[in-house]
């Protein structure tokens, strides 16, 4: 693989890990459901967006 796709699975690898994090440390954070919901979906969207580009690869 090239370096650009190790880093994009890298960065995929990331995105899980900051993901467990947030839901692991919830209750401490002063988000509401709406703010919770938004950066799940900023996560997801930024995963869908690297797996679109390995899958051009």
């Amino acid at each position: 693989m090239s370096e650009y796709s190790d880093n994009l699975f890298k960065a995929l690898f990331d995105l899980e890990q900051v993901r467990e994090v947030l839901r692991e440390t919830a209750p401490q954070h002063d988000f509401d459901e709406v703010q919770r919901a938004e950066v799940e979906e900023n996560l997801l969207s930024a995963e869908k967006s690297i797996k679109k580009i390995l899958s051009r690869i």
